[in-house]
């Protein structure tokens, strides 16, 4: 069955505009070390983003400019321009959900816990009746934060989630489960939740959950098939689409988002060759986020 899938992915900015603006200022552009001040809610929580995607498609960024997000619920809402981007302010605390909708589109995503004075960004994948969240990051005014995403760099004492550079100190926290791990058993392409705070410009890590399915230290090796006794196992088939650049490599199946890191198997293809439209076999962990960590990716003829 042919499935047509849109990647909305809504990245880290932040502007001076409304929320009822619908052409709202270019973002700032982020900082590896800190984000810039984000404009603060005089009640409820800011939710800032930028929605891009298959940018070479011309019929993609057309419907851009007719995309609109609103808060369920309320008279908050914010259109999308035509570069991409949104403002979402005076949102009221606790369980959100934002709706995505457009020519084509009618998606949904919940955000838990939502508190006053909040700023939230988040990386969201969505296809035509479905959203899932792929990255997040939550700042509050005693500069705490919270950081979901995929590791794109890791340091001798730092890591980058999210396109944010992360302090690692000996006293941070780093686990998966209740296993304890150091910073050199964390990968490109592990999905990871990181709590920081900010120390003058610097975000530093006081806990850094690892995310994965694959196996950690102690834990056992077996990463490729599904042995059963873990409900979080699963299997997919279908067409690549929304392919992300580079390797390991982020793509979804219908409306569920597959992530690979350095331990992800290629059978009859590889990461490189791997393109849209291609027919695959994926088993993996889904993650806690609704995607799923694959362990393998088999290419169908």
């Amino acid at each position: 069955m042919r499935l047509n899938t849109l990647a909305l992915i809504c990245g880290v900015a932040f502007w001076t505009t409304t929320c009822g603006n619908h052409s709202p200022a270019s973002p700032a552009t982020p900082s590896s070390s800190a984000a810039p001040a984000a404009p603060t809610s005089a009640t409820g929580a800011t939710i800032s983003g930028n929605v891009a995607g298959m940018s070479s498609n011309a019929q993609f960024r057309t419907l851009n400019t007719s995309l609109t997000v609103s808060v369920t619920g309320t008279s908050v809402s914010s259109g999308v321009d035509s570069s991409g981007h949104f403002l979402l302010m005076n949102v009221p605390a606790g369980h959100v959900e934002l709706h995505f909708t457009g020519p084509g589109v009618d998606a949904r995503l919940t955000l838990a816990d939502v508190a006053d004075h909040q700023t939230i960004t988040v990386t969201v994948h969505i296809n035509a009746t479905s959203a899932s969240l792929d990255e997040n990051e939550t700042d509050d005014q005693d500069h705490n934060s919270e950081i979901e995403g995929i590791v794109s760099a890791v340091g001798s004492n730092s890591l980058t989630v999210a396109g944010k550079l992360i302090m690692v100190t000996p006293t941070t926290v780093i686990v998966h489960g209740d296993t304890k791990l150091k910073l050199s058993d964390i990968k490109i392409g592990d999905r990871v939740h990181v709590k920081a705070t900010m120390s003058g410009t610097t975000l530093v890590a006081t806990k850094i959950e690892d995310q994965n399915g694959a196996a950690k230290p102690g834990e056992g090796d077996d990463q490729g098939d599904d042995h059963g006794g873990n409900n979080n196992t699963v299997e997919l088939s279908g067409k690549v689409a929304g392919r992300s650049t580079g390797c390991p490599v982020t793509f979804t199946i219908g409306s569920t988002t597959v992530v690979t890191n350095s331990s992800t198997k290629f059978e009859d293809t590889t990461c490189a060759a791997l393109k849209n439209g291609d027919k695959v076999e994926v088993k993996g962990t889904k993650q806690t986020n609704g995607s799923v960590l694959a362990s393998k990716v088999e290419k169908d003829d």
